[in-house]
């Protein structure tokens, strides 16, 4: 046992010490992998992989690997998944032995079939299904489950495995009495002892047995028998499997590891799970298969599925072994050079130097360098010596023969030592060599004593590092710096030329950071630069010719080239992400990284050298690769390309589910019909190419959309929006290794689109142009007929808007001189001149001009409703008491018609509604009862609560309403028939207006009337909030306002209709002094400008205002605003409507000019809608007025803009710093009151702050200043000026009593003390002594 293990170990050592050309790829639990214990392997006619494993059975296309399990209620999947053998016809089915029993799948309909429930042992297929149970083989007929026994082996002996050779010879392997050989019916004992694992066949016909504990034999043609063991060269007796390569190499999977066997040789090699990438996961192998590329599949006790092809193995890796000669001293190698002998120096940057006898393979690790970190060598063929550049060890020459080492440093103080103890580059120069370091360059004389045989190059330069340096054929020394380019020097006599990168000439280097320059065969400079490029020089015009990405070069940065070993032409290059082949003749760069199977994840700097024997060496941070480059362009092995899963509107389709579009795996369909609806779908294409290093791109055409082949970006394609018809999808590879895949798609279209659809549409159309037909002559004459009355019903709209916009443009009109009748009425009647017989006729007329006014706004009113231009803003009145107030209006007029009006109401009845509307409707139905109510009658209102509602009614005792007429109403224009009198003619409509208003409350009004008895009328409203939407809730306060002041007036005029004793008021103004009663003067009085184009109007408006104001007319805007600017007025009156110039526009046009935007503005207009006012308003207006008006009202709004705006003038000038905002009301306004007052702030302690400076801080001219100013704040800016000085003095005065009366004048910017006195004076009356003292 003992000498089994040492033989083992020393095996084992012996085999490692080569390197490993071997890269394993893997399939594992997190690849999909059901399990990681795979007990057995077989590979389809299609390429695909199968794999056994204790929870499954797995198949692997390339792309993913899909799982095939029990699954409860579906008979047709596996039914244990247990499996531990798996083999297959090389048809269509596969065959399982499980713990249960004998299964098959077809793997074109992807169902399960049980076979035999049994404890199977196992299973082979040759001409047909061979099962062993027991002692006993049976041969099986799939078809229908027949079985019959052809041979057993002795009893106490059971079957372990099953093979049926080429000769249809049938072996036998058992668990204790080794292997029988069933020929033409006869059974004999081949092998006497051992438990047989497996048998396998190679190409020779040799048979292989492999057992558990006796090693394996091997059986010729000639039936020789040899066994091979543990005392042979096997590391273990267990053999599990064999397979044969397609270079006739035997692969032994055994217990301990994988060998690789050469039968002809004897030469065999041992390969084991040391953890490292790309090595074994496990190094007990239960199965090994060869699929049709030749490609070798590794089932693994407990590490998955492990593969590789030995014939696309191009890549030798070494890694570090630190402390053996199998490998290297440490993982990160850099730059690489040969010696006389054939040996590979090899620089690690922390291991120091290794050499590789590449005979032996074996490593010798240099020593005698005191430096680790390595980073150039050079081969001196003369000298025979090697010269080493280090990482701060300065430079070191090695007698290879003596392995005496020689050491040269960087000496401050002297300038012919070396320039840097960190040596970047070696190069020779003649029998002189070019040292480039990381502070400049130099060259040295090898053959000079001592350590002063550098001579600095560049020195005025100031290099820094210089990565490379080479020699051209010229003779000219080429130097590569890290960010000023790159220099061409002639040693001869110093002078150099310098090449850098610009943006604007694409013939300069890429870069201004090179990291290698290369000499080809050719004598071609070639640059790598740190960028993604290579430059060519051109020697004849000193330019450069850069390839990089637009040549197909993937890569951030190119490290070093060399020249190709197959084309003098071509190039070698490493990169950051890899290496790369460029192809000169093609300008196209081939690359190679780890997506296409390169075994180092990074390449270092300058690791990259070609022998002398064409041998490609790469080192990066994780070891060292060695390729021929020729076997590159190895091209694969046929293979297969399918089509291996379908989605359709984002769901996988399998075989017999519920879409139906299946029968079989989608690898085996050749057409795929989709429903109309199933137009998204995705193909996934496999190919059975499983490597990457001979991966080819594929393409893809869908004929019938394009005939233009696309490469295939993802394995899955995708198409959407395909319109019905019959497609082509192909998939090929571009190097024409496999045979092109081809999927017939058929797209049905739509029900309404087939065939049968169509001819029901034929005799649809026949059916409906014989139908049409037939009614068209009916249809014409009903045509013209219908023609005519539609024309009718147009025309009598027509007339209706025509008679309706007439009425309204009437009533605008009549406003405009119903003004002045009425104006001119309530100035006659404020004067106490007239008789009474007189003032009774004026009052007359007075009356009766508000009686048509009522009417007109009426009228107004019942135009805004047609249009929907009335809305309602309800609030919390009290409605007994506004029916109250309302019905107080009618009790004159009741008297004097001899009407008894009662009131029938509770003490209180809070409710929503809104006023100005209510008051029309109230007014209504009291004044219908009114006028239709005969003397002696009597009108009761009665108001009451019922649950969330009140109720108003209003009876009368009058004529009454016939039944038929009570239906029509509140119909528009409508009338009752039967007046008596011409004063009951009423308009039609006020109860439609009504009507609308209670509707709009969310109520309702019913009548109710009796001939001979009288009329009710009952108004139902809600009484809460709630029954209104929120934008009926009083949320346009400024609207509400200006409709509410009109109501106001219309409430005035009403008092005036009906009750006859009632005289208009006369009215009250307050002078603009607000404090006497006493006319001023015209000098004293404000100024008011009129502009209204109807002389009527304009003269009356005079004739108002001038016992108040000074007033000045302009019939337009146009030229009343060149009258503002010249005069200033206190206020602007303006009509609205007005030719030129609107009144709109003049009050835009005077808020805009800063020079008048303090200018009130009211507005006057006959135009009623609350819209226009809120226009009006929203242009800076300060109020609007509407036509006809009460002259009271509207000298008393104007008197209040004047009077307020002098008040808050006094409250500036006496707080400026609070009251700003007060007295600006626009934002011009604001801002020239902010500026001034920083201005006085910053300069009223200067006393030559003058108006000037004063207007000049704030841009304007003095005199514009001097009129804004006054005009805005009523001071002059003098005055004001003074004021501010006066009040911040008087502060101090009170505030700082330690400051003397000068200091107190000079820090308040007065000249002079005296003047000071003298001012304080005339304003405070006292002295500032006496005030400082508390007398004033």
């Amino acid at each position: 046992m003992i000498r089994n293990i040492l033989t083992f170990i020393c095996l084992v050592s012996a085999l490692c010490m080569r390197a490993q050309n071997i890269y394993f790829n893997h399939l594992t639990p997190a690849d999909g992998l059901s399990q990681i214990s795979v007990n057995s392997l077989y590979a389809d006619n299609g390429g695909i992989i199968w794999m056994a494993t204790r929870v499954g059975l797995d198949s692997y296309d390339g792309n993913a690997i899909h799982v095939y399990s029990y699954q409860p209620g579906n008979s047709n999947s596996l039914f244990c998944n247990n499996v531990r053998l798996v083999t297959g016809d090389h048809n269509r089915n596969l065959y399982l032995v499980s713990s249960e029993g004998v299964a098959s799948l077809d793997i074109r309909t992807q169902k399960f079939s049980i076979l035999r429930r049994c404890n199977a042992a196992a299973i082979c297929y040759g001409d047909a299904l061979y099962l062993a149970v027991g002692n006993t083989i049976e041969r099986l007929d799939t078809a229908n489950g027949n079985s019959k026994q052809i041979a057993s082996v002795p009893k106490g002996t059971k079957v372990t495995s099953l093979f049926h050779d080429s000769h249809k010879r049938l072996w036998i392997g058992t668990d204790n009495s080794g292997l029988y050989c069933l020929t033409n019916g006869r059974l004999s004992h081949t092998v006497s002892e051992g438990q047989i694992t497996t048998v396998y066949e190679d190409s020779h016909h040799n048979i292989w047995v492999g057992s558990w504990s006796n090693g394996f034999w091997t059986i010729t043609p000639n039936s020789k028998i040899k066994n091979t063991t543990t005392s042979d060269w096997l590391a273990t007796n267990f053999v599990r499997t064999f397979c044969e390569d397609n270079s006739g190499n035997m692969w032994i999977g055994t217990y301990h590891g994988l060998y690789r066997l050469d039968p002809k040789t004897g030469e065999h090699r041992l390969f084991t799970a040391d953890g490292m990438p790309g090595s074994l996961t496990n190094s007990s192998i239960w199965s090994i298969i060869k699929d049709n590329q030749g490609t070798l599949w590794l089932g693994t006790y407990f590490g998955g599925v492990n593969y590789f092809n030995p014939d696309n193995e191009i890549y030798t890796r070494y890694r570090a072994m630190p402390g053996s000669t199998a490998g290297l001293s440490f993982s990160v190698v850099g730059n690489m050079t040969e010696d006389g002998s054939g040996r590979l120096w090899i620089c690690t940057e922390g291991g120091g130097m290794n050499i590789l006898d590449r005979s032996t393979g074996r490593f010798t690790h240099f020593a005698n360098i005191p430096t680790a970190n390595l980073k150039a060598i050079y081969y001196d063929k003369k000298r025979k010596a090697m010269w080493i550049g280090t990482h701060l060890g300065g430079l070191c020459r090695v007698d290879i023969a003596t392995g005496h080492v020689t050491t040269y440093k960087h000496h401050g103080n002297d300038k012919h030592s070396l320039p840097s103890n960190i040596v970047r580059s070696i190069s020779p120069y003649g029998d002189k060599l070019v040292i480039g370091t990381h502070r400049g360059v130099a060259m040295m004389d090898p053959d000079a004593k001592g350590e002063s045989c550098f001579t600095p190059l560049l020195s005025d330069k100031h290099l820094l590092a210089v990565p490379s340096t080479c020699v051209d054929k010229k003779g000219y020394l080429w130097i590569a710096t890290e960010g000023i380019g790159v220099f061409r020097v002639n040693p001869k006599n110093g002078s150099y030329k310098q090449f850098t990168h610009s943006a604007d000439n694409k013939y300069t280097p890429s870069s201004n950071y090179v990291n290698h320059i290369m000499l080809d065969r050719l004598g071609r400079l070639w640059f790598s630069m740190a960028n993604n490029s290579i430059c060519l020089y051109n020697d004849k015009d000193n330019t450069f010719t850069t390839y990089g990405d637009a040549q197909g070069l993937t890569s951030d940065c190119v490290y070093a080239t060399a020249p190709s070993t197959l084309d003098n032409r071509d190039l070698l290059l490493i990169t950051n992400r890899g290496f790369s082949v460029f192809d000169f003749d093609k300008q196209h760069f081939r690359n190679y990284d780890r997506s296409t199977g390169f075994p180092l994840e990074s390449i270092n700097e300058n690791a990259l050298y070609v022998s002398a024997d064409g041998t490609v060496f790469l080192g990066g941070i994780d070891g060292m690769v060695t390729f021929n480059e020729r076997d590159l362009y190895k091209k694969a092995q046929p293979y297969h390309i399918g089509f291996s899963r379908l989605y359709v509107n984002g769901e996988k389709i399998n075989p017999d589910d519920e879409t139906g579009i299946l029968s079989n795996a989608l690898r085996f369909t050749k057409e795929v019909v989709l429903n109309h609806n199933q137009r998204v779908f995705s193909v996934e294409v496999y190919t059975t190419n499983f490597f990457k290093t001979n991966a080819t791109p594929l393409q893809f055409r869908l004929k019938g959309v394009s005939d233009r082949w696309f490469n295939v970006r993802q394995k899955q394609l995708s198409f959407n929006g395909l319109s019905s018809g019959k497609y082509t999808l192909e998939v090929r590879s571009t190097d024409g290794n496999a045979t092109m895949a081809s999927l017939q798609i058929r797209i049905l279209p739509p029900w309404y689109l087939s065939w049968w659809a169509y001819i029901i549409y034929i005799v649809s159309t026949a059916a409906a142009a014989w139908w049409l037909i037939r009614e068209y002559r009916d249809r014409i004459r009903m045509s013209e007929s219908l023609k005519f009355e539609q024309q009718r019903v147009k025309d009598i709209q027509e007339q209706n808007q025509s008679k309706l916009r007439f009425f309204t443009n009437v009533s605008h009109e009549i406003r405009t001189p119903l003004t002045v009748i009425i104006g001119l009425s309530e100035s006659l009647l404020q004067s106490s001149a007239f008789a009474a017989d007189i003032r009774n006729k004026i009052l007359g007329i007075y009356r009766n001009s508000n009686q048509l006014r009522s009417l007109i706004s009426e009228l107004l009113d019942f135009r805004k409703q047609e249009q929907g231009h009335i809305h309602i803003y309800v609030k919390e009145h009290d409605l007994v008491v506004f029916i109250r107030e309302t019905a107080t209006l009618f009790k004159e007029y009741a008297t004097m018609k001899d009407v008894a009006l009662e009131l029938h109401m509770p003490p209180s009845l809070p409710m929503w509604f809104d006023r100005k509307q209510m008051l029309k409707v109230i007014n209504n139905l009291i004044s219908n009862a009114m006028k239709h109510t005969p003397q002696g009658g009597t009108i009761a209102i009665y108001v009451e609560q019922q649950g969330d509602k009140a109720l108003i009614k209003v009876t009368d005792t009058g004529k009454g309403i016939a039944k038929e007429e009570l239906a029509n109403v509140f119909g528009r224009f409508y009338q009752v028939r039967g007046f008596e009198s011409f004063s009951e003619i009423g308009t039609g409509i006020g109860l439609n207006l009504t009507q609308g208003i209670v509707e709009l409350h969310h109520g309702t009004i019913t009548v109710d009337s009796t001939l001979g008895k009288g009329t009710t009328f009952t108004v139902t409203l809600p009484i809460s909030k709630n029954a209104f939407a929120p934008d009926e809730i009083d949320d346009k306060p400024a609207a509400t306002k200006i409709e509410y002041k009109e109501e106001q007036e219309k409430s005035e005029n009403s008092k005036a209709d009906n009750a006859t004793a009632n005289t208009p008021g006369s009215t009250t103004v307050e002078t603009q002094t607000s404090d006497t009663t006493a006319t001023p003067t015209d000098e004293a009085r404000p100024t008011i400008l009129i502009v209204e184009d109807n002389d009527d109007i304009r003269q009356l408006l005079v004739t108002l205002f001038s016992p108040f104001y000074r007033t000045i007319t302009a019939v337009d805007g146009r030229e009343a605003l060149e009258m503002v600017t010249d005069e200033m007025p206190d206020l602007v009156l303006s009509d609205v409507l007005m030719p030129h110039m609107s009144g709109i526009e003049l009050c835009k046009a005077i808020k805009r000019d800063f020079s008048i935007c303090h200018i009130p503005v009211v507005l006057l207009t006959a135009r009623t809608a609350v819209e226009q006012a809120i226009e009006g308003l929203k242009t800076g207006a300060d109020d609007y007025v509407t036509k006809p008006f009460n002259s009271d009202v509207l000298i008393s709004r104007c008197n209040n803009l004047v009077n307020t705006r002098r008040l808050l003038q006094r409250k500036f000038g006496e707080h400026p710093h609070t009251e700003a905002d007060v007295l600006a009301t626009n934002p011009m306004d604001k801002d020239l009151l902010d500026r001034a007052m920083k201005i006085i702030d910053k300069y009223y302690t200067d006393s030559s702050f003058s108006v000037d400076t004063f207007a000049k801080e704030i841009g304007m001219s003095r005199t514009a200043f001097f009129n804004k100013w006054k005009d805005l704040t009523g001071d002059t800016p003098k005055g004001f000026i003074l004021s501010m000085r006066l009040r911040k003095a008087a502060d101090m005065l009170r505030n700082h009593k330690e400051m003397s009366i000068s200091e107190v004048s000079y820090a308040n910017g007065f000249s002079s003390p005296r003047y000071f006195c003298k001012c304080f004076k005339d304003a405070y009356k006292v002295q500032p002594s006496a005030y400082r003292n508390g007398e004033a």
